[in-house]
C-alpha cells in the first residue's frame, strides 16, 4: 500500500517579478508553522520530500520537515514549477518502491488537478492545504 500526500505551498508575497524567488509570506510563515506542528501531533512523517524548485516550496518543505523530524534530505524538482498534472505523474511514477508514503509539495493548478486526477473528487486546494491518498498497489508506476 501506498500513501501519497500533496501539500499545496502557503501564501506567498507578492510583487516580485521573478515568481520562482517569492518567498513566504509572515501569513504563509503561519501555516506552514501550523501545519508542521498538526502533522507532528498526528504522526505524519512521510519517508520521502519532494517539492517544486521554487523559493516559497522548499521553504515549506525545509520547515514542515524540522517540525515533523524527517531525517533524510529533501529533493527538490525544478519540473514541477509552473508544471501541468503530467509532470506530477512523472515524478511519482519512478519513485522508488522502497518509500510507502511520499509528499510532494507544490503548485495550483497542477496539484489540485492531481487530487481530481488520483481520486475523481475536484477540489480547488487552498494555500498549505495538505491532501492524503492512499493506494493499494504496491508500485508507485501503478499511479499511472
Amino acid at each position: 500500500m501506498k500513501t501519497l500526500y500533496l501539500l499545496r505551498h502557503a501564501k506567498a508575497d507578492s510583487g516580485l517579478l521573478n515568481d520562482l524567488a517569492r518567498d513566504l509570506s509572515a501569513k504563509g510563515r503561519r501555516q506552514t508553522a501550523s501545519m508542521g506542528q498538526w502533522m507532528s501531533a498526528t504522526g505524519i512523517i512521510p519517508e520521502r520530500i519532494i517539492s517544486s524548485s521554487a523559493k516559497r516550496t522548499k521553504l515549506i518543505a525545509k520547515i514542515c520537515s524540522e517540525l515533523i523530524g524527517y531525517q533524510r534530505s529533501l529533493r527538490f524538482e525544478d519540473n514541477l514549477y509552473d508544471a501541468r498534472s503530467e509532470s506530477y505523474l512523472d515524478v511519482i511514477a519512478v519513485l522508488n518502491n522502497r518509500y510507502d508514503s511520499v509528499m510532494i509539495v507544490g503548485h495550483n493548478p497542477a496539484i489540485s488537478t492531481m487530487v481530481t486526477i488520483l481520486t475523481g473528487v475536484r477540489l480547488d486546494m487552498s494555500p498549505c492545504m495538505l491532501v492524503c491518498i492512499g493506494f493499494t498497489f504496491d508500485n508507485w508506476i501503478s499511479i499511472n
